[in-house]
């Protein structure tokens, strides 16, 4: 039998894991995501219809292994469900008792998205946000399991079970989020690295910054961190743009490019390279005091206006 390859092995786990998960799973589904120093590794997720919980990805690239190895796919299927079942309690629906007992409050994160987006219209009706004026961006929150890489969605709901309020959530937010999710910061030929470029590379005219966190998921607000934005300024030696280039990450180029430029490069990257609820903008932000403000882009002179 002709062996699969490690998109093939990951479609069909997609295909055969719902007969071995928890009740309560609603989907599953194989995506690509980048790991830390990794290529783009096909993954599992699972969403949780009743409690809005989504597992992030099981990584495929380890059961591929075993499958090369020889191991019965059966056997692979139960380690995969195992990982799941772990999350059992999260697929019961009322996830509030469990997370009370845990200190909830040193366990809520955020995420910038884009609230402008037509396709988070249904997720923001249920969702406390906090929005930045005159831009795209808003913060929404989430709950991280412990010791775990799961997080579930705060809803209108939740949040008023556990007596918070939205302020409480962006405080306790900005408090966390550093802690859990550190920041990682990686110039662009040590990112061209990563992804198997020239070992020699050496110049970068436009001293461009790739801001996220470790694991590159939902890693564009680590901009906002503490600290990050002296280690940007540092490292490209002034003032700085940041480019959105999508939820996952941020770039920050000097300022010696025009922001007209800048945003041809954000309207172009979103239409060839993002999704679309992944996108977080098309002009390029300035950060300040602990905010985003988006740079003021003479749109006369742009040919795609």
């Amino acid at each position: 039998m002709e062996r699969y390859t490690l998109k093939e092995f990951s479609e069909e786990m997609q295909k055969r894991i719902m007969d071995y998960v928890p009740d309560g799973v609603q989907d599953i589904f194989v995506e690509r995501r980048r790991r830390p120093n990794s290529d783009l590794v096909p993954g599992v997720d699972v969403f949780s219809g009743y409690s809005g919980c989504t597992i992030p990805l099981v990584y495929m690239d380890s059961f591929y292994s075993r499958y090369c190895n020889g191991e019965n796919v059966n056997h692979i299927l139960e380690s995969i469900s195992s990982c799941i079942d772990r999350h059992r309690d999260l697929f019961t629906g009322d996830v509030r008792p469990y997370f009370r007992r845990r200190k909830v409050r040193k366990l809520i994160v955020a995420k910038l998205i884009n609230v402008q987006d037509p396709e988070r219209e249904n997720e923001l009706r249920e969702r406390p946000c906090t929005s930045y004026p005159d831009t795209d961006l808003g913060l929404v929150y989430d709950l991280v399991v412990p010791d775990e890489d799961c997080t579930i969605p705060i809803t209108f709901d939740i949040m008023k079970a556990w007596s918070l309020t939205p302020s409480m959530l962006y405080c306790y937010a900005r408090q966390n989020t550093p802690l859990l999710r550190p920041a990682h910061i990686w110039t662009m030929p040590e990112v061209l690295r990563t992804l198997g470029g020239s070992a020699g590379v050496a110049s970068d005219p436009l001293k461009m910054i790739m801001i996220s966190n470790e694991d590159c998921n939902f890693g564009a607000i680590c901009v906002l961190y503490p600290q990050v934005d002296s280690k940007i300024k540092q490292l490209i030696q002034g003032d700085y743009y940041l480019l959105p280039a999508d939820v996952h990450q941020m770039i920050a180029v000097s300022r010696n490019v025009s922001p007209e430029v800048l945003t041809e490069i954000i309207a172009s990257t979103n239409y060839e390279l993002v999704c679309p609820d992944e996108q977080l903008g098309g002009v390029p932000y300035e950060y300040r005091d602990g905010f985003l403000y988006p740079v003021a882009v003479d749109t006369d002179t742009l040919p795609f206006v």
